[in-house]
């Protein structure tokens, strides 16, 4: 099924927060936020504008976020992964 712009805004607006309870949310501690720095790494892709938008606006829907989505995902692969190899 294709959204279009207007439906996708319209789910992003009725299941959104505001920008401020964003950034507050992600602000780390200093004693974290070097624990970050030392043991978590960042991995990025390229996707569709449009693919994007779509999963943000799914992902709201399912009360989760595209971060938390794509760990999980990668977390069971890698578990799929290592009974296979292993």
């Amino acid at each position: 099924m294709e959204w279009t712009d207007r439906e996708l805004r319209t789910i992003e607006e009725e299941a959104g927060t505001t920008e401020e309870q964003t950034r507050r949310k992600h602000h780390r501690p200093p004693a974290r936020a070097r624990w970050d720095r030392k043991n978590l790494v960042t991995l990025t892709t390229k996707v569709r504008r449009r693919d994007a938008e779509e999963l943000r606006a799914y992902c709201r829907i399912s009360s989760i976020t595209p971060y938390r989505l794509l760990q999980r995902s990668i977390k069971e692969w890698l578990k799929q992964q290592r009974r296979l190899w292993n």
